[in-house]
């Protein structure tokens, strides 16, 4: 091979090579899907999740001069924190209100009491669309 082709070759290969690496999106998936164009990194799975950098509120504190929008799992706190112009924000995730009962339908309700649907007072109701209680009444169990 004379040192024309050899250098042809290598040219070409870098060429080549490098058009990877001003890529703007990265994907990690087991599809082998190329990335969504509108994300910077794009991960896709069925049986893994992300995980975060995880530390303590004193180890958090120690980072010098976070940028905004720095997440990190607080391993203090069990909560995902990220950071704002004003400071450290806690993304706190809360268990649903166990007082809430969502009306879809007459089943959704305490059971009529002769005619009458006594709710109660220590329960919020929110219903979604029209509910047919008929020939009930809604009334009060106070």
């Amino acid at each position: 091979m004379t040192s024309s082709l050899v250098f042809k070759i290598a040219l070409g290969s870098l060429l080549f090579s490098s058009t990877f690496l001003f890529a703007q999106n990265v994907s990690i998936n087991a599809s082998g899907d190329l990335p969504d164009p509108k994300a910077i990194l794009d991960l896709s799975s069925t049986t893994s999740g992300l995980l975060i950098p995880r530390m303590t509120t004193a180890q958090r504190d120690e980072i010098v001069t976070p940028p905004i929008g720095l997440q990190v799992f607080n391993l203090t706190t069990n909560t995902i924190d990220i950071y704002k112009s004003t400071g450290w924000a806690s993304a706190a995730f809360t268990p649903p209100a166990t007082n809430l009962v969502y009306v879809s339908s007459l089943a959704d309700l305490p059971a009529p009491s002769g005619s009458a649907i006594l709710l109660d007072p220590t329960k919020t109701y929110i219903f979604s669309g029209i509910v047919d209680i008929s020939p009930n009444y809604i009334g009060s169990a106070e």
